[in-house]
């Protein structure tokens, strides 16, 4: 094959996804970009106006972007109904990416602390591994370090969601066939959750009664989220 006839970079699909929400993403995401993990996600973020508490932001397509034209990698999210990009975080130097709970990832965004709780366990696992071994790709080709390195004090994150996102298709093309466990939306199923004294509890100093399950999703919650404000 010539170097003028380059085949575009085949994207990782989402097995939650059907193939024509998987074909909107591929378009979404741009000429040149190509998504090496691809998962069904909600996002919440520690704002700094309440840093103890998370607050739901998207429910969406969260993708492990490699952004060929920018010569970079970015975590964007996408909402399919809307069909846009509703947020993104550029990878930078020494960028730490934390795994507190197998579906529930949290990293330091550059104005505020983010967290992704994904439906899918393998969806998961796989972008964590995307994202890890190209920060330590990056890391180990550093010879100048642009950034101090992040602390591993998380002792001022929220609590963590106790429950991964439930399943369903973000977009909308087949809500009619989503389960939704639960239909009603109050606007108080966006208030932020009770914050502990720190992100990893003591032991016999807490109740289980002291943890509050992050939201579940209803066919209202997906594509229209409150209080979204980039970062």
């Amino acid at each position: 094959m010539s170097r003028g006839a380059k085949s575009k970079t085949e994207s990782d699909r989402s097995s939650l996804l059907s193939q024509q929400e998987n074909d909107m993403l591929e378009e979404l995401l741009g000429r040149r970009c190509a998504s090496t993990a691809t998962a069904v996600a909600q996002l919440f973020m520690a704002l700094p106006h309440s840093p103890s508490t998370w607050s739901l932001q998207h429910t969406g397509v969260v993708c492990f972007v490699k952004d060929n034209p920018q010569r970079s990698y970015f975590i964007r999210m996408f909402d399919l109904k809307a069909g846009k990009r509703v947020w993104e975080q550029e990878l930078y130097d020494q960028m730490a990416y934390f795994t507190p709970l197998q579906y529930f990832h949290t990293f330091p965004a550059d104005d505020c602390q983010v967290g992704l709780n994904f439906t899918d366990q393998q969806e998961a696992d796989a972008f964590q591994h995307a994202v890890v071994e190209k920060i330590n790709q990056r890391n180990s080709r550093m010879e100048k370090k642009q950034r101090p390195p992040p602390t591993n004090d998380r002792g001022s994150l929220p609590p963590l969601p106790t429950d991964r996102a439930p399943p369903g298709s973000p977009g909308s093309f087949h809500m009619a066939t989503v389960d939704i466990q639960n239909p009603d939306i109050q606007s108080s199923r966006y208030r932020s959750m009770p914050s502990p004294q720190s992100v990893a509890p003591d032991k016999g100093k807490k109740s289980k009664k002291d943890k509050k399950k992050a939201p579940k999703l209803s066919k209202a919650d997906i594509g229209a989220p409150s209080g979204f404000k980039h970062v």
